[in-house]
């Protein structure tokens, strides 16, 4: 189901070397400019959270729920971002070089200018139209094309 947890007992925890926070709940937290490489986020409940500047790299987040969550400067850097749904989220000039983003629901994502070089698997969803992971084709173009999709896998 899930553990509640503060956003003081993640960091504490973190800090003192655990990285397994499979299934935690943190909906609506704000987390800002922190360090959580290597992190199991994993079927995570993320729902509204501000993770503003944060270090997310290698991070696993699995089927996590982001959905309308601010990941603004976000380092998400060879992430796993498998199944993740991350619906209404702003990745605006998030780094996603070289993350998984393989059944990723990104409807209504905004990626404006964020980094999507060297994406593994993006294409089985955000660049596959018959998906429909943006409503409105007009604006899935221009989010795409207002990212950096440089030498995707």
């Amino acid at each position: 189901m899930g553990t509640y947890m503060t956003v003081e007992e993640l960091l504490q925890q973190y800090q003192s070397g655990e990285r397994d926070f499979r299934g935690i709940k943190l909906k609506g937290v704000f987390l800002r400019d922190q360090c959580l490489r290597d992190i199991d986020l994993s079927c995570a409940d993320l729902r509204g959270a501000s993770l503003m500047g944060v270090d997310l790299g290698g991070a696993n987040l699995r089927r996590a729920d982001l959905t309308g969550s601010f990941l603004i400067l976000a380092q998400l850097n060879q992430a796993d971002l498998t199944q993740a749904n991350l619906t209404n989220a702003f990745l605006i000039l998030a780094n996603l070089q070289q993350c998984c983003l393989a059944q990723a629901n990104l409807t209504r994502a905004n990626l404006t200018r964020a980094n999507l070089s060297r994406v593994s698997r993006l294409s089985e969803g955000l660049l596959n139209p018959s998906k429909r992971f943006f409503t409105n084709k007009k604006r899935s173009q221009w989010l795409v094309e207002s990212a950096s999709v440089e030498n995707m896998a």
